[in-house]
């Protein structure tokens, strides 16, 4: 009696992916994160190949002999979670950002508003630390006639208080540096780079698997659900262009 064939541990492996990308006329590599899902689905399309016979009567019939490939779209989907700077760049289909910090500003000046009892106004600024607010030439009292979202730079005015209809907003507030990138929208409506995809299992530190691809569109297919819990679920998809080279670690 044979013994019985034992499956590989290195074949059972758990695996985790990361995919780095690299923008041409560039040296650096863009690591797109930690990677949810990978899967490497390419959709070969084949037809049918046939040749023609002889029947018993002499008449003639076709018969397959073979499949022939006419058309492959080989691509690759995964899913990340990491809304680093290039992933925002690639999900509004950005060029490169522009830099619009919010500077340092202990004198910045309101928008001079008339205001309404009951309505909310955005003074334009976040992170106010201290503020000096007019309405009419007048200080009112936060909290009594006026609520300051200080975080979102958001101003009620509360029915309640003895600001007026029509009161003239004035004064300042003092607000923190904020460093911000601002990524303009629709400009690159996909990306062409080189890619390398690597799988880790847990045998061994360096990759089981290593995929590249010198030319891949890359492009954007799912741009996380709006809700608390997967808002940062973003998914992508890689057409090569150029054929993949494929390298597995051999293991003993």
């Amino acid at each position: 009696m044979s013994s019985p064939t034992i499956r590989s541990l290195v074949n059972t492996g758990k695996f985790t992916t990361r995919v780095l990308i690299k923008r041409p006329g560039t040296d650096n590599v863009i690591d797109l994160g930690n990677i949810l899902k990978f899967s490497y689905a390419p959709d070969v399309q084949r037809t049918v190949h046939q040749v023609g016979m002889v029947g018993d009567d002499g008449g003639g019939y076709s018969r397959a002999n073979g499949q022939r490939v006419t058309t492959i779209t080989d691509k690759a989907t995964f899913e990340l979670d990491s809304l680093t700077n290039d992933v925002l760049q690639l999900i509004s289909f950005a060029g490169a950002p522009t830099t619009t910090d919010q500077a340092a500003a202990a004198t910045h000046a309101v928008p001079a508003i008339n205001v309404k009892k009951g309505e909310t106004y955005s003074l334009g600024v976040y992170g106010i630390t201290t503020q000096l607010l007019l309405f009419a030439t007048t200080a009112k009292v936060e909290n009594t006639d006026f609520t300051l979202d200080r975080a979102s730079g958001l101003l009620t005015i509360l029915t309640t208080g003895s600001i007026t209809d029509g009161d003239a907003l004035t004064g300042t507030v003092n607000v923190p540096l904020i460093k911000r990138k601002t990524f303009a929208a629709q400009k690159v409506l996909r990306e062409v780079v080189s890619v390398e995809v690597q799988h880790f299992d847990e045998f061994a530190p360096t990759p089981r698997f290593i995929g590249r691809c010198a030319t891949v569109d890359l492009t954007v297919t799912k741009f996380g659900d709006r809700d608390n819990t997967s808002i940062t679920q973003v998914g992508m998809e890689l057409l090569f262009i150029d054929k993949p080279t494929y390298e597995e670690r051999q293991d003993a």
